[in-house]
């Protein structure tokens, strides 16, 4: 199975990643991290081609002091 897996890069995205390689799975990882933006429709879209399934861990966890309304 391919995965797509936003937020890949994070604390749960990378155990994710490692759990669906491990089980033999194929891996698309997106995280902004890495210049991949999930509010990129476009590049979001193409990165999901061919995926049978995306794995949704992207969040933004803003900075102290920060509102909801803000982050």
């Amino acid at each position: 199975m391919k995965v797509l897996v936003t937020g890949s890069a994070g604390l749960v995205g990378t155990a994710v990643v490692s759990e669906f390689r491990d089980s033999g799975h194929t891996v698309v990882e997106y995280d902004l991290l890495n210049g991949l933006d999930v509010l990129e429709v476009d590049s979001l879209r193409a990165s999901m081609r061919g995926c049978d399934a995306i794995l949704h861990a992207a969040a933004l966890l803003g900075r102290p002091g920060e509102t909801a309304e803000q982050i």
